[in-house]
């Protein structure tokens, strides 16, 4: 059975190509170090950033998707110990999350601000507005709901509770 994970990683925006290109690699390299497969990487853009992450107003964010074949805890303390020390100059932050191995690795991305999108236009070059306020509130609470929808369907079984508990045991 595969496990399938995304990292959504945000990093400052005067990331050059090349320390983007370095990351790629980094990570591939990792992931396929630790019996895993690189599924996509992608650069989404930059965006205006909803409040000052590292006094810096916009971001460019990135996704990778990555499978592994077995439950193990390793890989994915390998990819948060990567992003906490050896990146941590570049990515301003992450989150890793484990996805439904069957479902399909569609979504929805927002456009960018280099990419002139129509929401950048109506808020004067501001992806999300100042603070959430004015016509980003309802993109927001459609937002909201649909990370807590995701939410519920990222929580483990208890089967793979157990399974994750007794690969950590025989670790041990």
């Amino acid at each position: 059975m595969a496990y399938r994970y995304e990292t959504l990683f945000l990093t400052g925006p005067y990331l050059t190509s090349g320390e983007a290109e370095s990351i790629e690699k980094t990570l591939t390299k990792l992931i396929s170090a630790n019996g895993g497969r690189l599924l996509s990487y992608e650069r989404w853009g930059k965006y205006r950033l909803a409040y000052p992450v590292k006094a810096h107003e916009f971001g460019i964010y990135f996704l990778m998707r990555f499978e592994t074949d077995t439950l193990s805890n390793d890989l994915l303390k390998e990819v948060d110990a990567l992003f906490k020390i050896k990146l941590n100059d570049l990515v301003m932050r992450y989150v890793i999350t484990k996805l439904d191995a069957n479902a399909p690795l569609a979504y929805q991305r927002p456009e960018s601000l280099e990419e002139g999108g129509s929401r950048a236009r109506e808020t004067g070059g501001r992806e999300y507005g100042p603070r959430g306020y004015g016509k980003d509130r309802q993109f927001r609470s459609q937002s909201a709901d649909n990370a807590d929808h995701s939410a519920e369907n990222n929580t483990m079984t208890q089967e793979e509770i157990e399974e994750f508990s007794a690969a950590d045991s025989a670790e041990a």
